[in-house]
């Protein structure tokens, strides 16, 4: 790598939070962020019942069919943590030169997963929080 090059990177890694790139921020909230990975789009008996089993869910409404056609949803449905399956439900956008971290997640359920049902992942810029850490001075976490 040349000098003028290593020097560029430097500079980029070395980046420091600004009003600028927050102000740059602000224009993004509401957009709708790409969802690159899904792993597990479709609820299928096997996929629901295997991720409780998983996690140690012990509810019978996730893993029995039987027990679960006597509850209020009259046939089996996915644990809500289920959803953390179908994809990384962290959408990284970060600013040039500063460390991307996720910090929140605001889930919307309008009724329950049953088996069969295909997700459809949307995941949406709501906001950041801005703080001050000894360690790194300004500080700021994305929510989406």
């Amino acid at each position: 790598m040349n000098e003028k090059l290593a020097r560029q990177v430097a500079q980029v890694a070395e980046n420091v939070l600004d009003d600028k790139a927050l102000t740059d921020w602000e224009q993004r909230i509401g957009l709708e962020l790409r969802v690159g990975n899904i792993f597990n789009q479709n609820a299928s008996y096997e996929a629901v019942r295997n991720f409780a089993n998983g996690i140690g869910d012990v509810n019978p409404t996730y893993s029995s069919e039987e027990y679960a056609r006597k509850t209020r949803y009259e046939a089996l449905v996915a644990s809500p943590g289920w959803v953390a399956s179908v994809f990384p439900h962290w959408v990284l956008q970060g600013l040039p030169g500063i460390h991307a971290d996720h910090s929140a997640s605001d889930w919307e359920f309008l009724r329950p997963i049953y088996v069969n049902d295909k997700i459809t992942p949307k995941c949406y810029f709501i906001g950041y929080d801005v703080k001050t850490s000894k360690f790194a001075g300004k500080t700021v976490g994305a929510a989406s």
